[in-house]
Parts: C-alpha cells; structure tokens; sequence
C-alpha cells in the first residue's frame, strides 16, 4: 500500500480507469442505446454498469486517497430508476461535503466540487418496470410531478455530455426542463414509452440553439395535421445552420417530416445519419410512412398542396440510414427490394445501413430462401448492421437465428460490402466461439463480423 501511496495521482486514475473498464472502455461514448423495447440500455450493458459501479465502490472503499481519486470515475456514469433515487441523487449532487484535505495557507480547508461535476452521462428511467425477460407495460407515477425534480438534477450537472431518458408519463412544461439542461451535451436520447410528449420544430431550433456541441439525438415528435393551417412550422429561417448535429433518431413520420424541412433549408448540414424507428414504405401515398420523407432532399409546404416531397433530387449529405424490415423466410422481400430503390436513387453517399429486423416470436431457424426477386444493389455501402427483436417473447434460438442471417446474400445488395455489426444483446465471446466454429467447417462469412463497438468477432 505505501508503495502505491507514492505513485502519481494521474498514474493511479488511469490504473483505476483500466480496472473499471471491464467489458468494455467506452460504456459513456458508445451506441448502448436499445430501440426495440422500453428501456434504455441493452440487458447486458447494464449488467456490466452495474459491475463497473460495484468496482467503483468497492475501491473508494480502500482509503481516504483512493476514494478522492476515484470520486469522479464513481459519478461519471449515472443511472436513476425511481423517483425516490431521483430525489436521493439531487440531494446528494447538491451539497458540498467537507472532507479532510490539507489546509490551504490561510488555514482553512478546500471544499471539493459537488459530486454532480463530476457526471458525463445520465440514464434516467421513470415510470417504467423490469420483469423476468419482458419489459413490463408502462406504469403511472401518480400524482407526482417530474417537472421540478429533473429540472433539479440537470441544473446538478454542468458537465453532462450523455442524457438518455425513458418515461412512461408526459412532462408539464417541457420548455422548462429542457432550458435546464446543460450546454456542455452532446448526445441526448427521450424516449417515451406512455402517452404523446410532444415537442414542436421552433422548439427543437431553440434547443440547438442553447446546445452548440449536440451531435446525436432523439426527441418525441410534434403532433402532426392533416390541416396546414393547424401545423406549427418554424418560420424563422434566418438563424444560423447548427452544423454540429450529425444523427438523428427520428421516432415517427411527424418528425420525419420536420427534419426533413429544417434540412432542406440548410439549417441542418451536417445531418449524415437519419435513423427511422418506425416501419417505412415506398408508397408515396401512404405520408404517415413514406421513406422519401425521411431522406428527400426538399421537403416543401406548397399553398393548396400542403407538404410536397421531392422523390427525384438526390441527396448527397445522408451517409447513414437505419430502416425497419421485417423478417421472412424468402429473401429479399419486395417491400425492402422498393425501399433500397429508393435509397439507391436519394442516397448516392450511402455508406452505411442499419436493418431493425422484427419477426415473430418463432423467428425461423432455416435459412431463408432467396425470393427471387431482383434487389437494388448500392454500390457504395461497405457497412450494414442489424438488431433482430420479435414482437412477442423472446428469440429461442437467438445465435442460431443470427448465424442465419449472416448468410443471407449481403453482397449482392452491397458488392463493397467489408464488415456486418450485430447491435445486440448477446454474449459476444459466445458469438465468435459459435461463428469460429462454423468457419473451421468452411463456412466463408466473406467480410468482416463485428460487434456493437466495432470490434473484429470474425474477420
């Protein structure tokens, strides 16, 4: 112990740092955002937060030294499930503790930063219940009020640069709480999981506005109408573009819509990546999905017309693009085949597609069978991802069900393609034992298998 007393303390942060990494180093910065159920992280991403944060304590345990040292690694991430935890964190970022540091000259002692400077990321999950291996149906708070407690909490953290929340019940005044959400954030994912929480276009320019380092996020859409006269678009077109933005989540076709007409007025340049989480079509009659919404690179509002739709002028900023399909045995299935003709004439910088697969809960465990129908192919994309969910229940043979569709013919549709990435919850160590199997068998994947961050599984 006297000989680690010694070492530096930026030596020992970065030893401890490497001790709570566990599974992986990058849990603040990395896609652990699931859009398939009610919650927030994957299963397995909490599992491994919450080992990391037991790791985390048990070192500030050893001594006064290793628990000033390792106070901010046991802030930088946190996750709030209740009310009561809510109203307990607020309390704690809140007050400023005495410790017993060394005297300044003047005799009187530091005071340390409250804990709440020390906060990157937060999770924050109300109203919303795990059970077994279902989520369970949103549940109501009552009568309690989330407008001042999360005000609180944000107004606790200047520093945070992660903020992912999932709630089962609208908030009053959402101009308020957003106000109070620091400068400094750069990723910001609202899920709702109850009734409509809507927030309107102006709104969101204003939230740009006031978050000049947003690169990526998700927001509940704006209520839309089939009356012109009764939609709210944002008039003022002459504030500044907010190139940082470059991911959106879009969670339905209002918002679609939306941001497809913020961007074709050049306020959103550096939107690459548009990722619906709700089923698309080609037809472009059906507006409440219509894909060219998502990606068009002018969506207009025509008086006598409403909002028109290009479906002809590509649009070169869009690199990345994440789509529903659902899964059949015969592959590929018309409905994908339109969608990618599509992407194909819209998107000419296509690099990277996303697949939401959903299937029942019998998701097949043959191969699927190729449909015979001629696919788009898109020259450029060398990346494709996907995350399987069924619509009841569970996958019973979810690595079996995988090592499926990584068979199907990706390169036919993508000819660059160099890697797939499997965005799931799966043991990945068990993954690349089950994949390395089958290709000592002689099973030639082709490209590159990856997992959720990134990293080489096969390949």
């Amino acid at each position: 112990m006297s000989f680690i007393a010694e070492l530096p303390v930026e030596l020992l942060l970065k030893i401890f740092r490497f001790a709570v990494q566990l599974d992986h180093p990058r849990s603040l910065e990395e896609p652990l955002i699931d859009w398939s159920w009610n919650r927030i992280l994957f299963e397995r991403s909490l599992r491994v937060y919450k080992e990391s944060l037991s790791t985390k304590v048990s070192l500030a345990l050893v001594s006064q030294q290793w628990h000033e040292i390792v106070t901010p690694l046991l802030y930088e991430h946190v996750t709030i499930d209740s009310l009561s935890k809510l109203q307990s964190i607020i309390r704690l970022f809140t007050f400023r503790n005495a410790t017993n540091l060394p005297s300044l000259p003047n005799g009187r002692s530091p005071s340390p930063p409250p804990l709440g400077d020390h906060v990157q990321r937060i999770d924050l999950i109300l109203g919303v219940t795990y059970t077994g291996l279902e989520w369970g149906q949103p549940r109501a708070l009552g009568p309690a009020h989330l407008d001042v407690p999360i005000m609180q909490l944000f107004t606790s953290v200047p520093n945070l640069r992660v903020l992912t929340m999932l709630l089962a019940e609208g908030i009053d005044d959402r101009d308020v709480v957003l106000k109070a959400i620091p400068p400094k954030l750069e990723k910001f994912y609202w899920k709702h999981a109850g009734g409509p929480s809507s927030i309107s276009p102006s709104r969101v320019l204003r939230f740009f506005d006031g978050h000049p380092h947003l690169t990526h996020l998700s927001l509940p859409s704006h209520p839309w109408s089939e009356d012109p006269s009764e939609r709210v678009w944002p008039h003022d077109f002459s504030r500044k573009p907010r190139p940082s933005i470059r991911e959106f989540f879009l969670q339905d076709h209002h918002q679609a819509l939306s941001i497809s007409f913020l961007s074709s007025r050049g306020l959103l340049p550096g939107l690459a990546s548009r990722s619906t989480l709700y089923p698309t079509t080609a037809d472009p009659n059906d507006i409440h999905a219509d894909l060219a919404a998502v990606v068009s690179a002018h969506v207009t509002e025509q008086p006598g017309k409403g909002v028109v739709v290009d479906r002809s002028t590509p649009n070169p900023t869009i690199t990345s693009l994440t789509i529903v399909e659902y899964f059949s045995e015969d592959w590929p299935t018309q409905g994908l085949t339109d969608r990618l003709r599509i992407v194909k004439k819209l998107c000419p910088n296509l690099e990277d597609i996303h697949f939401i697969i959903k299937g029942k809960t019998d998701f097949s465990l043959v191969p699927p069978k190729p449909s015979g129908i001629a696919l788009a192919r898109i020259p450029l994309v060398t990346t494709i991802s996907f995350q399987r969910m069924v619509t009841q229940g569970i996958m019973r043979d979810a690595i079996g069900t995988l090592r499926n569709t990584l068979t199907l013919p990706w390169k036919d549709s993508f000819p660059s393609l160099t890697a797939i990435r499997i965005m799931e919850d799966l043991d990945f160590d068990e993954v690349k034992a089950e994949l390395l199997r089958h290709h000592d068998r002689g099973v030639n994947w082709g490209v590159r298998i990856e997992d959720r961050f990134g990293d080489a599984l096969i390949g």
